[in-house]
Formats: structure tokens, sequence, C-alpha cells
């Protein structure tokens, strides 16, 4: 029980940690670069890029070393010499932004993302990998060395469990293949991160989740303390943050669009730094953490300190955290429960039940998919409808429109030109998006229509 609680308590304070230094770093960057990335001199990007690789470079790389067998053939180059370490690699790396900013004219902002997103898969490895096979290698072997004893299966004593699991190395490369062949082709990973990059969009836009009367709560008192602190500063001082987080107006033509990104590369870096580098100093530390909640919580707090939260869509975005926080605490006591249960089942049943169990497990696994399969489909329906009435609000001519749903859950837009034997075939999603952009992005840039007006 003690452990259990422990690690409940380590996940919570790893959620607090999470949300409060992604906030912390996010709002210190915004200060350093404002939304005007392109104005700041050519030295801040090397420096940004210097400190941003050699912290990588010290969590995942160094940090990262203890523990594996090949730490003791580096231990007397690092133990000592950190400090020199850190200082040399970030002259050096700094160096080379500068060189690839000023030379080759790269954008460092897309190297750091880059890094940043190979450490992070380098943290989640090293956390979610140990989840996914720790158990099974565990269960493994206890069970050889149960065979080698000789002894009956309730005489023989579980201290086995106790000493650390030796891994093999082939059973985690098939263990990461898995990993990554599911991620990559699953529709639900892109769900998920779906949720995670609309509740942290910057500005207004379709919201998933409604508020509630907690969210309301949340949002009445953080505006009520912002007031107050707002009158602990001067107004100068309060006037030169507010300046930095002025968004640049993109002056374009009729016949051009800009597309706006969910948010920007500052944000972008920060997230994977700040998530990958918490990750990994929790799994070196051997700290219980979720890597989901981490860089959720991590996206949630650069997200609201760099205001992407505004006075209408707040309550919808603190409606969408509180839910899927929700969500976790939900998911872990079906958890307990399902795995009580399930162990009673096979006590009860032995190897018969563990034949119906996995019956059981393919047919909510099949029915799963279905319902999410049906579920994406009626939701492109009703986006097509609401592409249609936006194509009427722009004043667009809407000829006769034929849609229909391949086995992909696809919707495709067909209508008869001069030819009635010729159709042309669009993907729905991208027309969609491409449209909405176009309207929501050219007014809003522009300014040509007010608020009220849209």
């Amino acid at each position: 029980t003690e452990t259990a609680m422990f690690i409940i308590f380590g996940i919570l304070l790893s959620v607090v940690v999470a949300f409060s230094v992604g906030a912390i770093v996010q709002f210190l960057s915004r200060m350093i670069y404002s939304f005007h990335i392109e104005k700041r001199p050519s030295y801040i990007n090397a420096l940004f890029g210097g400190f941003a690789i050699t912290a990588i470079t010290y969590f995942i790389i160094i940090k990262g070393l203890k523990g594996t067998p090949y730490y003791s053939e580096v231990k007397h180059l690092i133990e000592g010499n950190l400090a020199f370490i850190l200082l040399i690699g970030f002259a050096f790396w700094s160096l080379i932004s500068q060189v690839l900013i000023s030379v080759f004219k790269v954008n460092v902002l897309k190297i750091i993302i880059g890094i940043g997103t190979f450490s992070l898969a380098l943290a989640f490895a090293g956390n979610d990998l140990v989840n996914f096979i720790g158990v099974p290698i565990a269960a493994w072997n206890s069970y050889e060395a149960w065979q080698a004893s000789g002894l009956a299966a309730d005489a023989f004593s579980m201290g086995v469990l106790g000493k650390k699991v030796p891994s093999n190395v082939w059973m985690l490369l098939i263990a990461g293949a898995v990993m990554v062949v599911t991620i990559w082709t699953s529709k639900k990973a892109k769900t998920v991160i779906e949720t995670g990059i609309n509740l942290s969009r910057q500005g207004e836009g379709h919201e998933k989740f409604q508020p509630n009367p907690m969210s309301r709560v949340v949002v009445r008192g953080a505006m009520v303390l912002n007031t107050g602190i707002s009158f602990l500063f001067p107004k100068k001082m309060l006037a030169f943050v507010d300046s930095k987080f002025q968004k640049p107006v993109i002056p374009l033509s009729k016949d051009k669009t800009y597309e706006m990104p969910a948010f920007d590369m500052i944000r972008a870096s920060v997230n994977l730094i700040v998530a990958g580098i918490l990750l990994s100093v929790g799994t070196s530390l051997k700290l219980p953490l979720s890597t989901t909640y981490v860089t959720f919580m991590v996206a949630m707090g650069t997200s609201l300190a760099d205001r992407a939260w505004g006075r209408e869509s707040a309550v919808y975005r603190v409606a969408g955290v509180l839910n899927v926080i929700g969500g976790w605490f939900m998911t872990a006591l079906v958890a307990f429960v399902a795995a009580a249960t399930v162990a009673y089942l096979i006590n009860l049943g032995g190897i018969v039940m563990v034949g119906i169990l996995l019956l059981v497990v393919f047919g909510l696994i099949a029915r799963n998919s279905i319902r999410h399969t049906k579920r994406n489909k009626e939701k492109k329906e009703q986006m097509f409808e609401l592409y249609i009435d936006d194509l009427r609000y722009l004043g667009a001519e809407i000829p006769t429109l034929h849609w229909g749903v391949n086995t992909n859950g696809d919707i495709y837009l067909m209508w008869d030109s001069i030819n009635d034997n010729i159709h042309k075939h669009l993907a729905y999603a991208e027309l969609y998006m491409a449209k909405i952009d176009e309207f929501v992005n050219y007014f809003n840039l522009t300014h040509q229509i007010t608020d009220e007006d849209l």
C-alpha cells in the first residue's frame, strides 16, 4: 500500500511540476523572442539553440547513460568535469547554431524541434518501453526461476521478483518495433494527438469540450487572481510584458491565403525540450511518472503562459484539461478493478478461463475499433454540413453536390462539371480545412471585418 501511494503521489506531483515548468519556460522564452521571431538578432537564436541542445545532450545522453552497462566506461570522464562539459557544450552548440544561421541561412528552431522530437522519443522509450515489456519479462524470469527450483508452485518464494530483472535485448527490440508500428498506424493515436493540439491551439476555433461548473470556477478564480497580481507591478512593466505578446498582422492580397499553425516554433521547441528533459530526469532518478501526463501538462502549461486561452475559450480549454485529467483517474481505477477481477477469474477457471478472457479481449478490441470508425464518420458528416453552410455564408454558388463515405471513413465531394461523365473528386478533410482556414485566417489577419461581423 505504501509503495502504491508513493507511485500515485509521484504521478500527481509530476503533473503539477510539468505544468509549472512548462509555463515558466514558455513565459521566459516569449519574453526573449516575442511573437516577432524574424526581428530578433541572430545571436539570440544561436544562444537559444546552444542552450537547448546542451540541455538535451546532458539530460538525455549523460543522465541517460547512468544505470546502463556502458556508464562505467565513461564514468571517469564525466564525474568531476560536469561543469566544464556543460560550458564547452554550450559554447560549441552556440557556435554551430550561429554558423548555420549566418552562413547556411538555416532556421535553427527547426533543428531544435527535430532534436527535441528525437530526445522526446528517447525519453518515451526509456519509460514507456519499460512499462510495456517490463512486467512480461519479469513474469517470464520468475517462471524460469520456478522451473529451475524444482519446487511446487505454492511452495516457491516470490523473492526472486525483489531483485533486479535482467532484460533481454531482443525482447526490447521486438517490443519497441511493436510500439512503433502501432503508434504509426493507429487512428486512435492521431485522435489523442488532435485533442492535445486543439486544447493548446493559439486563438479561437471549434472547441471539442463543453464548459462545466468546475471550469467556470477555475477561470473566474484565475481572473480574480490575475487582477490582484496586476496591482503589484508598475504599469510600465505590464505594458512591456503585453508588448511581447502582440501577435503580428500579416497583410495578404485577396488571391492568397495563409495557413496558421496551432502554435509557432518557439512553443513547439519548448514543448519538446521541457517534456524530454523532465521525462529523462524522472526516469534517471527512478521516479514514478507517466510520459503521457508529463507531455500533455507541459503543452497545457506553455499554452497558458503563451496566452493561447482567451476570455471566450478559457472555460472550454480548462474543461478539456479537467476532462482529460479525470479520464486518467477513471482509467487507473478501472484498470485496478479489472486487473483484480481477471486475476480472480483466472484463479477460479485456470487455463480455460485464460482462453475465454482472450476471446473477450479480442471482441472488445474489435468493437472499440468499429465504434471509433463509426464515430469519426459521423463527425466528418457533421463537418461536411458545416462546410456547405460556410460556403453559403461566403456567397459561393452551391452546385448540386453528391457525397459518400468510403471504407476508410473518408468523405468525398462530387459534383457534375460541364460534361456529365466527368466528376471531380476532392478529399473532404483537406478541402474543408483549406476553405475554412482561408476564410477565418484571411479576415482575422487583414482585419477586413470586425469580431462582431465574424
